[in-house]
């Protein structure tokens, strides 16, 4: 879990790393979290992105949007998506 407080720290720290096309970068910063801490159950997530100052609805639509955008963009049956929100690698 301090992993996932450091990343959110090093990502408010650098906000201009994350601006998307309309201008905004809490989305785009969401994602990029989520996708660093693949271990990172829903739960964990959203409860650190509210510690940060996030919305809950926020921080679990861009949570459900990484994950999702790992398994439909990477098709290789890599891995799947746990009870938890867990992204976990599937064996060969």
């Amino acid at each position: 879990m301090n992993d996932l407080r450091n990343d959110f720290e090093f990502a408010l720290q650098h906000p201009e790393e994350f601006t998307s096309k309309n201008g905004g970068s809490k989305s785009p910063m969401l994602r990029y979290v989520a996708a660093l801490n693949p271990e990172a159950t829903r739960k964990e997530f959203v409860a650190t992105a509210v510690e940060f100052g996030f919305h809950k609805t926020t921080a679990t639509g861009q949570f459900n949007s990484s994950r999702n955008f790992d398994l439909v963009n990477n098709s290789d049956d890599w891995a799947s998506i746990d009870s938890e929100g867990r992204l976990v690698a599937t064996e060969d």
